[in-house]
This record gives C-alpha cells, sequence and structure tokens, in this order.
C-alpha cells in the first residue's frame, strides 16, 4: 500500500516538475523574443575548464569537459554586466580566435543572458510532461478501479 502511496506521488510530482520546465522555457523564450537585445562581448583571456570523468565497469571512461568564463558587456543604456557562462565550443573557439562574440540579455534584467541564436529546448519537456501526464491518467484509473 505504501508503494502505491509513494508511486502515485511521484507520478504527480514528475507531472507537475514537466510541465514548470516546458512552462520556464517557453516563458523565457518569449521574453528574449520580446524584450532581447544584442550585446558585444569583451574579450576573455581565460576561463575555467572542467573535466568530467564517468567509469563503467568493463567500458573504457567517458569525458566531457566544461569551459566557464566571467563574460562582460555593455548594455544599450552603458551598464557593464559580468555574468558568470558557460561556454558552448563553438563560442570558446570564436573567443580563441579573437573573433566578435554577441550574446543577448534582457533589457528589464540584463543579468539574464543567453548566447546569440540560443534558445532554450522545450520539446524534451514538453514530451516528458505528456509521458507523465498519461502516467497520471493510469495511476488515476488504477486507484479508482481498486477502491470501487
Amino acid at each position: 500500500m505504501l508503494t502505491r502511496i509513494f508511486w502515485r506521488c511521484f507520478v504527480v510530482l514528475g507531472l507537475v516538475y514537466a510541465l514548470q520546465e516546458a512552462v520556464t522555457g517557453y516563458i523565457e523564450n518569449r521574453a528574449f523574443k520580446a524584450h532581447g537585445l544584442v550585446a558585444e562581448t569583451d574579450q576573455i583571456y581565460k576561463y575555467d575548464q572542467t573535466v568530467h570523468t564517468t567509469k563503467q565497469r568493463g567500458h573504457s571512461p567517458d569525458v566531457s569537459i566544461t569551459n566557464e568564463a566571467a563574460i562582460s558587456f555593455m548594455t544599450a543604456e552603458n551598464a557593464r554586466i559580468t555574468v558568470k557562462k558557460r561556454l558552448p565550443d563553438d563560442v570558446l573557439e570564436k573567443y580563441k580566435r579573437y573573433e566578435q562574440v554577441n550574446i543577448e540579455y534582457l533589457s528589464n534584467e540584463p543579468s539574464t543572458t543567453r548566447w546569440r541564436g540560443e534558445k532554450r529546448d522545450v520539446s524534451g519537456s514538453i514530451m516528458f510532461s505528456l509521458f507523465m501526464l498519461v502516467l497520471t491518467i493510469i495511476t488515476i484509473v488504477t486507484w479508482r478501479s481498486e477502491t470501487e
């Protein structure tokens, strides 16, 4: 009985989480579309590189590298903003070649940024929401049939 209650709570919380992620992503994309401004970033001269290694028994380890740097730019109102951001490989290569790198920021909240052309993908959250909705419906139907 207790495991059924935990399962039902898990399903409902999973649905709430998935819906929250989808809605948050949609709102963020909409905010950048409506209020997003573009600024040229200052050149970076150092960045932090973190190596993540995952060992699996019988397999060679999986290695992933994350690059992060303090990114500075001037807003349209001449305010200097500095944010710590992850550097995708293509952006890092632009910095290494001393090319211009643009960042998007929200005019009403300049510390909220994303790389030019970057968009928060909500399709995974929507698919997970639909999956969790189906599980919720199945859970409710089986719950009602158990109580009758």
